[in-house]
């Protein structure tokens, strides 16, 4: 993602993305789901900016897929662009391997735009939405025997049609000190944020927001691990200081999302969990991050 100047007012900010099959998205993914996941991701980008979409273009590769997936590829995304207002320009080809790449341009006011570089001592880490939606979707996905009820589909759709938090990054602008969206999991995206600005951070595990159904599927344990480590969740992680963590939530709240303050910045480098119902070395298991698929 890059950001340049443009006239006096305004930012030209720039996302552009891949996703491979059998990585970024596993293999029998449906064509529709493809399209829309390639351009959400990619607005997510925009959205940890507090940036407003103007253009997308985009190139899809069929591997070796028939030229109708490709065409199914195409139309859901183009459709997906029609959801947020925006236009798309592209083409496919018949390459190799089966990819989508997007590239979009967006806008936001000089000054405004929200960064990883700027969290400070103190402030609240807010998140938007629920964690660990996508991860437990992905379990499901790979256990192609389970039975697909409405429980099963709403995480499936976490997974393959997430919801881009446009609206909440533009809520942010002026209060939010440092932003990131949650693409490889909390722990690693939050890390981008701490890293950048040369802070540390206490995450209270027990206020971490998670959805019924993700409880009900995966376990209360299960399920903190997934919001602690799964990725392609594309919810906001956000600081800003204390005094306006309230406004900031009310905010995002006001523009039809969902906020939740789950830790604050500490001075000290370093991430570190704090529960009263639960040992926190048993959910660092494994918790190194999202590592995709392959």
């Amino acid at each position: 993602m890059e950001q340049s100047t443009l006239g006096i007012e305004q930012h030209l900010v720039v996302a552009l993305d891949t996703l491979n099959e059998g990585v970024h998205f596993p293999i029998g993914t449906s064509p529709q789901d493809i399209g829309f996941k390639a351009l959400a991701v990619n607005l997510s980008d925009l959205a940890a900016m507090g940036a407003k979409p103007t253009a997308v273009f985009y190139v899809i590769s069929g591997g070796q897929h028939a030229a109708g997936w490709v065409t199914e590829v195409e139309e859901s995304l183009i459709l997906a662009g029609e959801t947020y207002g925006l236009q798309t320009h592209g083409q496919c080809q018949m390459l190799e391997s089966a990819s989508v790449t997007v590239q979009i341009l967006g806008t936001v006011p000089v000054d405004q735009a929200l960064i990883r570089s700027g969290a400070r001592t103190e402030d609240h880490v807010i998140v938007t939405g629920t964690l660990g939606d996508a991860s437990a979707g992905l379990t499901i996905a790979q256990s192609p025997q389970r039975s697909r009820g409405d429980l099963e589909m709403f995480l499936l759709d976490r997974l393959n049609r997430p919801s881009a938090r446009l609206d909440a990054g533009l809520a942010c602008r002026g209060l939010a000190h440092s932003a990131v969206d949650i693409s490889d999991g909390l722990l690693s995206d939050l890390g981008h944020i701490l890293k950048a600005s040369g802070v540390g951070a206490a995450i209270d595990v027990d206020s971490l927001p998670l959805s019924a159904q993700n409880l009900e599927s995966s376990g209360v344990h299960r399920a903190l691990q997934h919001a602690l480590r799964g990725g392609d969740d594309y919810e906001l992680c956000l600081t800003c200081a204390a005094t306006h963590s309230n406004t900031l939530c009310d905010r995002i709240r006001d523009s039809g999302g969902t906020a939740t303050v789950i830790g604050r910045i500490e001075a000290d480098p370093g991430l570190r969990l704090h529960s009263k119902h639960f040992e926190t070395d048993s959910l660092l298991i494994s918790a190194k991050g999202w590592e995709h698929f392959s």
